[in-house]
């Protein structure tokens, strides 16, 4: 009887197939990469909206450069103590007391000039065709050409005009008055201007020589004015 020859294992190994799905999946890897795209997208989130609020931070930012600088808006202060003297665009003077904010543009386009004040200032203004308006947070003083002082603080404004004609009118009313030479109106909260008063201009305007004068100031006028010019804070009990 006669038996095979001796196998030849290494041929019979090469040429044997494993099934396909007899090898196992490894998932471990799958489900890691599932669970990793997940929390990159989860990131990408918020990161996405830090990049949108920058940039309409940025547009606002830009508008406001642009009004500020492009549109020619004009900031000038004074601190307590501290007076100015500063020439507008259209040639007209401004002097300001201690205390005070104007606003003006860089350049007067049109027929109207237009300014902002709060605190005090005399202005000497260049006459023009076009009408010269002082805004204040009571009233509105318009002029052509003229010189006058206004005092705009603790929700009262005082005009007095040295030269020239001026309308003041308050700005929760439509009445109004018209001031000439060495005349006066003040406007109190909500209340009209007050009827014209003749006056020495002189005393009412001694802060412009470096002198403090009160007429029927009240107690807190004084005090404060006193606090401007020496820049020491005056309590009253």
């Amino acid at each position: 009887m006669d038996f095979p020859a001796d196998p030849d294992l290494n041929h019979e190994w090469n040429a044997f197939e494993f099934p396909e799905d007899s090898v196992p999946e490894r998932k471990t890897s799958n489900n890691w990469n599932s669970k990793l795209t997940g929390r990159l997208v989860t990131f990408r989130r918020p990161i996405r909206l830090a990049y949108v609020v920058l940039g309409i931070f940025i547009i606002i930012a830009s508008i406001v450069w642009y009004y500020q600088n492009m549109q020619g808006i004009e900031t000038i202060t004074t601190a307590n103590c501290q007076y100015k003297e500063l020439k507008l665009p259209d040639g007209s003077m401004v002097y300001l007391n201690s205390g005070t904010k104007l606003t003006f543009p860089k350049k007067f386009t049109g027929k109207i000039r237009r300014v902002g004040l709060n605190g005090e200032a005399f202005f000497d203004v260049v006459k023009s065709k076009g009408k010269f308006i002082v805004q204040t947070t009571e009233g509105t003083i318009t002029v052509l050409g003229t010189c006058f002082n206004i005092r705009s603080r603790n929700e009262q404004t005082r005009v007095i005009v040295e030269e020239g004609l001026v309308r003041f009118s308050a700005d929760d009313t439509t009445e109004n008055v018209i001031l000439s030479k060495n005349y006066m109106s003040e406007i109190y909260d909500d209340h009209p201007p007050s009827k014209p008063q003749l006056i020495n201009v002189k005393e009412w305007l001694g802060w412009r020589s470096g002198k403090l004068v009160f007429k029927r100031a009240t107690l807190s006028e004084v005090s404060g004015e006193i606090g401007r010019y020496y820049d020491i804070e005056i309590s009253i009990k």
